[in-house]
């Protein structure tokens, strides 16, 4: 039921960073200052960890977009998908190297918890994106913030945070 809604807020989060959106409040944009930030959607690489049924339903979208989709498990299923490329915990560092957008949907559970931390946000390539749109415990926020302190992330796209309702002082 939630697959496809959380799918298309996934997309939504994609194109702001892409079209750079959050340039859209200015009247004016200067062709020289902005150019570089735009992007297409078609080839980029997209690394779905948790990749259960609100992950397949996102690599459809991501499919029509003409994306390179990737699916992180544990356990990789045995049927072969068209849209999407199976990615274990021996391939997870080069798959978030590669990632222009890691999209995390994993469940909170005590095997999750802080998965993205220090170590993995250190994988992350120059101008990548991260999208948190399942548990907020399964991201260490101190190592995002950090990350995103040394100017690596282009941006994140966060749904959840480990608190919630976080304060309106809350850094992220």
């Amino acid at each position: 039921y939630h697959g496809i809604f959380m799918a298309q807020h996934a997309i939504g989060m994609m194109l702001y960073f892409a079209k750079s959106l959050h340039l859209s409040k200015k009247q004016f944009w200067p062709r020289h200052e902005v150019a570089e930030q735009f992007f297409d959607l078609s080839q980029a690489k997209v690394l779905i960890v948790g990749c259960g049924s609100i992950g397949l339903k996102l690599a459809e979208l991501c499919h029509a977009f003409e994306m390179q989709v990737s699916g992180y498990r544990r356990h990789i299923p045995t049927e072969n998908s068209k849209k999407l490329k199976w990615v274990g915990p021996r391939e997870l560092q080069q798959a978030i190297q590669e990632s222009k957008f890691v999209v995390n949907l994993l469940p909170g559970t005590e095997e999750t918890f802080h998965f993205f931390n220090k170590e993995k946000f250190s994988y992350f390539s120059k101008n990548s994106i991260f999208i948190n749109l399942g548990r907020g415990r399964t991201v260490d926020e101190n190592a995002l913030l950090e990350l995103l302190s040394k100017v690596v992330l282009l941006g994140c796209g966060l749904d959840v945070l480990e608190n919630e309702p976080p304060k309106e002082t809350h850094p992220l």
